[in-house]
């Protein structure tokens, strides 16, 4: 939660030196994604959960859900029905994530320690509690590689030194990545990251 608090200063610095796009500390939401999930479908987000609310709003879809793996079952109702009708006008910070969608985060009392910042249907960051185990970092990885290959996807190698990093001892730490085009689009009230990229060029005729 620290880090999230760190992501408010800089909104708020932002909005003090660079452009009044109508931040406020005091608007920021901060929720659980479980608690989401209730909200918007009245379930949790363990599998079962998950089967049931895809078989209840889409009963005639071509879809295998008791077959699928759990962060396709996982996605196909946080976009359908929980990202798009988040709160507008205000950073959401989204936290507590299902363990299963770890990927480099710390788990702790079954929820990944992660969080990720939406703010007008945009996400701007994702961050992570990060994992200091290099035995379970390896074990994700392969077991990532192995379900990308079942599903005949490119099985992405290994960074070896990645690992050796965090065998050499990774302090307890957290970061976060964030999408600077994104940022910088909010900052400047307009809806299209097109219109601040550097390779666009308007047509003037």
């Amino acid at each position: 939660l620290e880090l999230m608090d760190v992501c408010i200063e800089l909104f708020h610095y932002l909005q003090i030196h660079l452009e009044d796009f109508g931040f406020k500390r005091e608007n920021c939401l901060k929720v659980k994604m479980e608690d989401l999930f209730y909200e918007k479908t009245g379930r949790s987000f363990s599998t079962e959960d998950l089967i049931s609310t895809l078989k209840e709003k889409f009963p005639e879809s071509k879809y295998e859900y008791d077959s699928m793996y759990y962060d396709d079952l996982f996605f196909l109702v946080f976009l359908n029905f929980i990202e798009n009708d988040l709160p507008r006008g205000k950073p959401v910070f989204v936290y507590d994530y299902p363990e299963e969608l770890a990927a480099l985060a710390k788990v702790e009392n079954g929820r990944a320690k992660r969080f990720e910042i939406y703010w007008n249907g945009v996400e701007l960051g994702n961050a992570f509690f990060e994992l200091t185990s290099p035995d379970l970092q390896m074990k994700r990885f392969k077991e990532e590689q192995e379900k990308r290959i079942a599903l005949g996807k490119e099985a992405f190698e290994i960074d070896p030194n990645f690992i050796r990093s965090l065998e050499s001892g990774l302090p307890s730490c957290s970061g976060i990545a964030m999408g600077l085009d994104r940022l910088l689009m909010i900052t400047l009230k307009q809806e299209n990251l097109k219109t601040i990229s550097p390779y666009y060029r308007m047509d003037l005729d």
